[in-house]
């Protein structure tokens, strides 16, 4: 009976070690997941407000009397050309252009789609939306995690800075479309781990109990 109850403690220590194992190994896999999410939407949101500064800068010395409303209107006009041309990226909501007044957060330009979001009932003035993204707007290009005011849940949000139009590139993203691979990747892990742990821990407690008898016999 002791060596029975010496074969449970040992199957019960791999058990708990194999299932430490497996939760130490997915809770790496999701900061992993979202670390690289919201280096991706950060790269993108600096990338496009560089090009949105860069023609900024051209219109204002080439481009003042070529629109109606000078060179920031000139700006602004080939900055919604290129925003309506922008691919449908599989990890990004999102892409918007928006100035910070005094009183509240004006999104001028919007990459219009089928699922678009509110965004000036979102980021209304004292919303916890518009909140973060002024307050990441103070520290340069920065990744925030807000609560969507419309949809519900979170959205990790990357805010670039456009300095020369008072305005900052604003690239969302759904946190449960960042953490969709994730869960699919999980499930599929943790279903191999349980058939693992469940064969290996079978596959030990008959080998001791094995070894058990024949030493019991002899």
């Amino acid at each position: 009976m002791r060596s029975y109850r010496l074969i449970y403690k040992i199957v019960g220590c791999l058990v708990i070690v194999s299932v430490v194992i497996v939760f130490s190994a997915t809770k790496i896999l999701y900061d992993a997941t979202v670390e690289q999410a919201e280096n991706y939407i950060s790269d993108v949101a600096l990338s496009t407000a560089n090009l949105v500064e860069a023609v900024a800068e051209f219109d204002q010395i080439h481009s003042s009397e070529d629109h109606p409303e000078g060179a920031y209107g000139a700006t602004i006009q080939q900055v919604e050309n290129a925003f309506v041309q922008l691919p449908e990226w599989a990890l990004i909501d999102e892409v918007l252009f928006v100035r910070d007044t005094s009183s509240e957060l004006d999104v001028i330009v919007h990459q219009k789609r089928p699922q678009s979001r509110d965004h000036v009932r979102a980021m209304a003035e004292g919303s916890h939306y518009a909140k973060s993204v002024r307050d990441s707007t103070s520290s340069g290009i920065t990744v925030a995690h807000v609560q969507d005011p419309i949809l519900g849940g979170d959205l990790v949000v990357a805010v670039a800075p456009v300095p020369s139009m008072n305005g900052f590139v604003v690239v969302e993203t759904a946190m449960a479309r960042v953490l969709a691979p994730f869960y699919l990747a999980a499930q599929f892990g943790l279903a191999v781990a349980i058939l693992a742990i469940a064969g290996g821990a079978i596959f030990v407690y008959v080998q001791a109990r094995r070894a058990a008898e024949e030493l019991f016999e002899t």
